[in-house]
């Protein structure tokens, strides 16, 4: 019976060898699908929803090239209107100089009344385009803004404050185009 048994099992495990090996054939012989061949219609709306992609990216690379040439454009023209403003700074230097020469040597008050007129006429038209005086006595000395050419140990006076002016200092919206010239005190 043992025999019989064992002939049984030795005979089930040929089959499931046989069967397996016909599964992998099978599998081996089988050829993927191939897809369907498309329709002309099929093909020709392919063609425009990809003709559409393209032309979509295309338009949204243009928008991008103008948004960034039109920032590249204003950076250009503050860096001109920087230039331009920066140019009158010594000539407004020359004025206040003038204006302070003739106070002390006491010039005519007429002469005096002309220089502060065209002082305060060409600082309006420098605050008009954005153009301001940068604070510097009694404030706390900023390299953002300030350059200290001097330095003082005045033992009554706050530490890295500014004591003196020595050269006026200018922003345009918020840009320094000339920073103040100061004397600090440090402790």
């Amino acid at each position: 019976m043992r025999d019989e048994i064992a002939d049984l099992t030795e005979k089930e495990l040929d089959i499931e060898i046989i069967e397996e090996s016909a599964e992998t054939n099978r599998a081996q012989n089988k050829k993927p699908k191939k897809k369907k061949p498309l329709t002309k219609l099929q093909q020709a709306q392919n063609d425009i929803k990809e003709l559409n992609d393209k032309d979509l990216r295309r338009l949204a690379e243009f928008e991008n090239y103008k948004k960034r040439t039109l920032r590249e454009t204003q950076r250009a023209l503050i860096r001109v209107e920087d230039g331009a403003v920066a140019s009158f700074l010594p000539l407004l230097d020359d004025i206040h100089r003038t204006l302070l020469s003739a106070r002390e040597h006491k010039a005519d008050d007429s002469f005096i009344s002309g220089i502060e007129l065209i002082k305060d006429n060409f600082e309006n038209i420098l605050e008009s385009r954005g153009v301001s005086a940068i604070e510097t006595v009694g404030e706390e000395f900023d390299p953002e803004f300030h350059e200290a050419m001097l330095v003082s140990n005045d033992a009554k006076q706050k530490n890295n404050i500014i004591l003196e002016e020595l050269e006026k200092g200018y922003k345009h919206n918020d840009r320094v185009l000339r920073h103040a010239k100061v004397k600090v005190n440090k402790i």
